[in-house]
């Protein structure tokens, strides 16, 4: 899994999501914009996190851990009753 560059910043945050309230495009095939990193948090639970390229890469994420997110990377995600989690944008 990649790591954050030591110059990016959060610029945006998403809501708090669960099990019922994960938007579908998080669970699709879906990217990050071009300059724009992502840094999944998980609070409770845990989550599936897939990297699609360049290899594919599965990584289970527990309450307290984070997946970062490259940018222009295709990933989804999955998770299980019980998660709550968000999404930090850097660039």
């Amino acid at each position: 899994m990649h790591e954050l560059p030591e110059h990016v910043a959060v610029y945006k945050q998403t809501r708090v999501f669960d099990f019922a309230t994960t938007p579908r495009g998080f669970l699709e095939d879906h990217s990050t914009r071009a300059n724009v990193w992502g840094r999944l948090k998980v609070l409770e639970g845990r989550l599936t996190y897939t990297i699609l390229e360049p290899v594919e890469e599965v990584h289970q994420l527990l309450s307290g851990e984070s997946g970062i997110i490259a940018p222009e990377q295709r990933h989804r995600v999955a998770l299980e009753e019980g998660t709550r989690f968000f999404v930090e944008f850097l660039k």
